[in-house]
């Protein structure tokens, strides 16, 4: 019994078509397969696990059963078997090249059934021959559902959706050989299968560029595809499928060879098949084209002489021949460094010779030489060059100190660039005038430091500075001094709050700032507290009011500040206050207000629509009048809730003026709507 979780990726890949082949035929036919959650159905795909196997199961028919939830037991649902060969609707028009290698792979497999041959030789190679069919017959059915279907090796279920979890049985019926039954389980329906993306390599060659990618074994076939027109339309390179060969490893890898145009780019992707016939994946679309890689001709006779301060490079005539372009010079110090250019532009290739002032600063010379060709492609030639060294590094800069609140120290610097820098000495003093004490009086390769001051002293201001030094012990300028202040762990004096004004649509809020010389900024701290959610407000050190215009009437508010020194001490919150805003009892007038006139009962019907989220209402009060400026409140009785009014106190020929405005419950009122009028006619 085999369970298709269980079963290995490769399931109907070309490398697991070889894995375990039995010479002898056994009387026991082995099914492995997979299935699929398609949305509105299920397709289940099997194959025969050996050549005997899948001769056996070609020529006999499949039973499906199916259990759900619902089922106690596994419930028949079809029987099928594969369609003759000659059934199969092949003419000379056929250009299905699939079909057509199924179809001779299945008749030769037809052809070689009843071959058995005595010799043992000859046994092996129908042997062969029967693999070599049932693999092309097996590839076939992976890319071409229909052939699969032909084959009797697959099966759609259209049911199966409307079932979460959904378990399948297949076996063949049989008197003359026993059947291995096949389970295959699909929970939840979930896909199980991968759709992992692979990464497309290029290797861009002269008039050629090659393609590398991992492979992956759940997949049965790649295809790689190119697009001339900038990613929009892909044409497929390989008129066959791509497999995987069977002495592959784990991470087996492909490749494929496109032959183009130097300098003309193109747009590559793969695409891979899975056993269901389906494109499992698509590859990120990759730029690539081919390009000149002919390097030009060394520079031969390339040396350097120092005359009178001047580096001379001198070096042979350039030969010519196709394609030099220009010469370009480059200057390191160290073996490990990279070289910078000595001139902007490429020098003539009829050029022999270049002068180089040397810095006062270096001992160290490295050179090269590279000869480019119109396609960027170069050769090179290097050269060395030592002088003599009696100068003292540079001044170290950009010294910068640090103190955390236990009075550790860090002092930073820039490195210096110096080849032969041997590393730095450090100087301490508790005064800038003073003398500077060394800590460390031997070359220190690093450029931080750390070092500890004691609390318990007085004065608050310590000063360091560092020399640099090299393996000849010049010594560098002494770098500026930088000073750090003993940790300051006294927290500043809070802010008072000494007023605040309120309104219906802000809060204002007035203080007095602390008192303490080093503070350097103020925070208040808003809480809503209807939804508990907290906003703190950073302020300018001289700010003493502050307006909050983020509220909403009749809600209330808690602030508090605080204060921070430039130590990074936060001062103790001042009492906060809790503030109400006023409630706007003022809505604007209903936004839909109809006036209608019913001729035939001579009534005006007057209909409205309250604002969403209003309060439960009061009272609403109909105002009427024969012109706009001049309307009184009509006697009415409007009920809770009704949104209509029927005037029936109105003469014919007449024109009347509505307006409209609603009292609610919490002492809200809507404006006045704008008149309405209407004419009795």
């Amino acid at each position: 019994m085999l369970n298709s979780n269980t079963l290995k990726p490769i399931l109907f890949c070309i490398a697991f078509a070889f894995v375990q082949m039995a010479m002898a035929q056994s009387n026991i036919v082995y099914l492995i397969g997979k299935g699929r959650h398609c949305g509105d159905s299920v397709v289940l795909r099997w194959n025969a696990e050996d050549v005997f196997s899948f001769a056996q199961l070609i020529n006999s028919t499949v039973h499906i059963e199916r259990k759900t939830e619902a089922d106690k037991n596994f419930v028949p649902i079809a029987k099928q078997s594969a369609v003759p060969v000659q059934n199969w609707s092949i003419n000379q028009e056929t250009k299905n090249q699939s079909l057509l290698l199924a179809a001779a792979s299945l008749q030769q497999l037809s052809n070689t059934a009843k071959e058995e041959p005595k010799e043992l030789s000859s046994q092996l190679e129908l042997m062969e021959n029967r693999k070599f069919f049932w693999v092309n017959l097996s590839l076939a059915a992976d890319l071409n559902p229909n052939i699969a279907n032909l084959c009797n090796l697959r099966f759609v279920d259209h049911k199966a959706s409307q079932y979460k979890d959904v378990q399948y049985k297949i076996y063949i019926e049989s008197n003359s050989f026993i059947s291995d039954t096949l389970f295959i389980f699909l929970e939840g329906g979930k896909e199980m299968y991968r759709n992992d993306q692979c990464t497309l390599s290029a290797t861009e060659g002269e008039s050629s560029i090659r393609f590398d990618w991992v492979a992956d074994k759940s997949y049965s076939a790649y295809y790689i595809q190119k697009s001339k027109n900038n990613g929009v339309t892909y044409q497929t390179l390989n008129s066959s499928p791509m497999v995987i060969p069977a002495n592959q490893g784990d991470k087996p890898i492909l490749f494929w060879t496109d032959s183009v145009k130097n300098y003309k780019p193109n747009y590559y992707r793969v695409i891979a098949i899975d056993l269901f016939g389906d494109t499992a994946m698509i590859s990120k679309p990759l730029k690539a084209m081919g390009r000149d890689k002919t390097a030009p001709p060394m520079v031969t006779g390339f040396k350097v002489k120092e005359n009178s301060g001047v580096l001379n490079l001198t070096w042979d005539l350039v030969d010519v021949l196709s394609g030099e372009k220009g010469i370009a010079i480059g200057l390191k110090h160290s073996s490990e460094a990279r070289y910078e250019p000595l001139h902007k532009t490429l020098l003539p290739t009829k050029t022999t010779s270049f002068e180089y002032k040397p810095s006062t600063k270096e001992k160290d010379y490295y050179f090269i030489l590279q000869l480019f060709d119109t396609a960027g492609n170069s050769s090179k030639t290097e050269v060395y060059c030592q002088l003599e060294d009696n100068i003292p590094p540079a001044k170290p800069v950009k010294l910068r100190a640090t103190v955390d609140t236990n009075g550790v120290v860090c002092v930073r610097w820039n490195k210096n660039l110096e080849k032969d820098l041997n590393g730095y000495l450090i100087y301490f003093s508790n005064s800038e005038t003073s003398e500077f004490s060394g800590i460390v009086n031997t070359p220190y390769p690093d450029t931080v430091f750390y070092d500890t001051l004691s609390l318990r002293m007085l004065n608050r201001e310590v000063y360091y500075r560092i020399v640099a030094t090299d393996y000849r012990f010049n010594l560098s300028p002494t770098s500026d001094i930088v000073k750090v202040l003993r940790p300051d762990t006294l927290k500043p004096v809070s802010p008072l709050i000494k007023d605040y004004k309120i309104s219906d649509s802000s809060i204002q809020i007035l203080w007095v700032p602390s008192s303490s010389i080093d503070v350097v900024s103020q925070t208040l701290l808003k809480i809503d507290l209807e939804t508990k959610t907290s906003t703190r407000i950073k302020l300018n050190l001289k700010d003493t009011v502050y307006n909050d215009k983020r509220i909403q009437s009749g809600k209330q508010y808690a602030y508090s500040l605080s204060a921070s020194d430039e130590s990074g001490n936060v001062s103790p919150s001042t009492k906060g206050i809790v503030l109400k805003t006023y409630k706007n009892i003022y809505l604007p007038a209903l936004k839909v207000f109809v006036v209608l006139y019913d001729s035939v009962s001579n009534t005006v019907k007057l209909q409205w629509q309250l604002p969403e989220g209003c309060a439960d209402v009061l009272k609403t009060v109909v105002y009427k009048g024969k012109v706009k400026d001049n309307m009184m409140p009509m006697p009415s009785d409007i009920k809770k809730g009704n949104l209509v009014f029927y005037d029936k106190s109105v003469g014919r020929g007449m024109v009347y003026f509505y307006a409209i405005k609603v009292y609610f419950v919490d002492g809200s009122q809507t404006l006045i709507t704008s008149p309405i009028g209407i004419f009795t006619n």
